[in-house]
């Protein structure tokens, strides 16, 4: 055998060893759920229901209602329990699988079971499964004098599974059913949370509380003979909202109103506060004697006070100054703001003396906004956006979506922090509920244009109160699609009618400001541990949450998962496969390019070997006997 031949041998052998590695690899990738099975299910096309195709074999059986499982299975070969039942019957051999959620297997529970029909004969002890986390004992039953086979399966978090079947019949269709299986709710880990609940939990630490300090100072214009001319009366307010990180490195998006506070709305809140109490007491000083009633200061006082009890007057008043503003006779000077975010669970509060600035209480700047007050006659100019920053990394920033990847009627979640349960002078709940974000949840209603500027405005049904104005509304895979920002009341009946702005707008206020939508690797590791946790892959549930906690340790939630999973990794719970994701991936990587690699070098020692010219053959001579004289 020529060299050549030899190589072309060795790496047809080298193909055939890649080929077996990789499709080893490849059974593991598809029995491993947390790769191929996401937190949130992927969206179909928005295509009329007439024109998708869908699987026909394919079922789901819920056993929630029976404080069961929920069994997604193949309907050509398996008969769905009815009513109460638990049972699953094979249309083709006569196996029947019962469903449950007990480990504890006596020769009691299984004869009542089973009935006095059967009897036990021998116990055939443990048998092979591939299906990761699950133990299978064997027995036989006689059964009217037929031996029967009965396999008791005991799998993760404490669900079971009774098979009975003829001798020797194969475990594999019972094994694709398992798989099919999703762990009830009351279990730790692996849940069946709905995918409302798993997108809560994932948005949750991306979520912040915003309060604006804003100070400033109502200057009056030149108004001879009045108390109030030429004078400057300062005030200060406080407002919240919500916000969440759009990018790792720290900027956080909100509502332009929640930032910026227009001039109109300063004056009436600064007057409808008591913020500029006495600019009350000199106009109306100013306003009494113009109109010849002479009084003292302590008198005029008590008017005001009388003013301020009474809703109707003290708008009015309001009114009045933001006419003066209109004549140009009163303006706002020296306004100025600042941010602070409750990123963690520490709750913000805001004093005379200042914010409780801490590890998870940041202080923000201002980057950019986009945002006008309201025409009510020509209506918007402008969007109702702003970008804010602190200063760190690894922040958990939030996916951007669009709004042409959601239809009406698709859902929507929306997140914030709504003072109405803030906890803020509440008696029905705690000063630590101001650090705990409100999730509602709704349908995309319509897609709407905005008056004036026609931009786009998206209505929903969720829930939108003040203090959610700024927070993310998100659709079925957790990318935000818009901002709440507004709501209706209707004039008659009930209902709700919410707005978002346009998550579009957003990305334009970003892209001017050179802001790219970088999640970061704090909301990819909490990601992958979330979905892990849920599948009962402790282990790798514990490396990537440990990952969170090391580079962004004022996470809110992390230390609670983690708490879940102590204990857990190593026990008959935890299901993690055997090798982790990150190297099976890279095996498969190395055993495709092995295999490809061996092809194409065999494939060119192949031709090599055809078209190299051939040698003649060699024949051995025979020297000439010498001659003899």
């Amino acid at each position: 055998m020529t060299p050549r031949r030899g190589l072309i041998g060795l790496f047809i052998f080298l193909f055939l060893i890649a080929g077996v590695a990789l499709a080893t690899f490849t059974i593991d990738e598809q029995r491993d759920l947390s790769s191929r099975a996401s937190t949130l299910r992927p969206t179909l096309p928005q295509t009329a229901i007439d024109e998708i195709s869908l699987l026909p074999n394919e079922s789901v059986w819920d056993g929630s209602k029976l404080g069961l499982l929920n069994v997604k299975f193949d309907h050509s070969l398996w008969l769905s329990p009815e009513n109460t039942d638990t049972v699953f019957i094979h249309r083709q051999e006569h196996i029947s699988v019962r469903l449950g959620l007990s480990n504890d297997l006596t020769q009691a529970r299984l004869s009542s079971v089973l009935g006095r029909d059967f009897i036990q004969k021998r116990q055939l002890g443990a048998v092979k499964t591939s299906i990761q986390g699950w133990r299978v004992v064997g027995f036989i039953f006689d059964f009217y004098g037929e031996e029967k086979q009965i396999l008791f399966w005991q799998g993760p978090a404490n669900t079971s599974a009774l098979v009975v079947s003829p001798l020797n019949s194969s475990i594999s269709d019972v094994e694709n059913l398992l798989r099919g299986l999703v762990v009830p709710t009351n279990v730790k880990g692996a849940t069946t949370l709905d995918d409302s609940a798993k997108l809560a939990a994932l948005i949750r630490p991306s979520v912040v509380m915003i309060a604006t300090s804003y100070c400033a100072g109502i200057k009056i214009g030149s108004l001879p003979g009045t108390n109030i001319s030429d004078k400057s009366y300062p005030f200060c307010l406080a407002a919240s909202g919500s916000g969440f990180f759009v990018n790792s490195d720290g900027y956080i998006a909100t509502n332009g109103h929640v930032v910026k506070i227009a001039d109109n709305s300063a004056v009436i809140a600064a007057v409808t506060t008591g913020q500029v109490d006495n600019l009350l007491i000199d106009f109306t000083q100013d306003y009494l004697k113009q109109s010849g009633v002479e009084i003292g200061r302590e008198m005029v006082v008590q008017r005001v006070e009388e003013t301020k009890s009474k809703k109707e007057s003290l708008l009015q008043l309001a009114g009045a100054f933001i006419k003066l503003k209109e004549s140009d006779l009163l303006k706002i000077e020296n306004a100025r703001g600042q941010y602070y975010v409750q990123a963690g669970t520490t709750p913000l509060a805001i004093s005379q003396t200042g914010v409780n600035i801490g590890q998870d209480i940041l202080e923000a700047t201002l980057v950019d906004y986009d945002y006008q007050e309201l025409d009510p006659v020509k209506g918007f100019s402008s969007s109702d956006v702003a970008l804010i920053k602190v200063e760190g990394k690894n922040f958990p920033a939030l996916p951007l979506g669009d709004l042409n990847m959601v239809v009406v009627g698709s859902s929507i979640q929306v997140f914030g922090f709504p003072g109405v349960v803030s906890g803020n002078k509440s008696l029905l709940l705690d000063v630590s509920a101001v650090a705990e974000p409100t999730v509602t949840r709704g349908i995309v209603s319509a897609i709407k244009k905005a008056k004036g500027d026609q931009r786009n405005l998206l209505q929903t049904d969720a829930t939108v109160n003040h203090g959610n104005s700024g927070g993310p509304g998100v659709d079925s895979q957790g990318r935000v699609i818009g901002i709440a920002t507004y709501g209706l009341i209707p004039e008659e009946g009930s209902g709700n009618y919410n707005f978002l702005r346009d998550v579009a707008d957003l990305k334009a206020l970003m892209e001017k400001n050179n802001v790219a939508n970088v999640t970061g690797d704090t909301y990819k590791y909490w990601k992958q541990g979330l979905e892990s946790f849920w599948l009962s892959y402790f282990q790798y549930a514990e490396s990537d949450l440990q990952k969170v906690k090391e580079i962004y340790p004022i996470h809110p939630t992390v230390d609670k998962y983690l708490g879940e999973i102590k204990g857990q990794v190593g026990t008959p719970e935890d299901i993690t496969p055997l090798i982790p994701r990150t190297q099976r991936r890279l095996y498969m990587s190395i055993s495709g390019i092995a295999m490809a690699l061996s092809l194409l070098f065999t494939i060119i020692l192949l031709v090599v070997d055809k078209v190299a010219p051939k040698r003649p053959p060699v024949f051995p001579t025979t020297p000439p006997a010498p001659s003899t004289v």
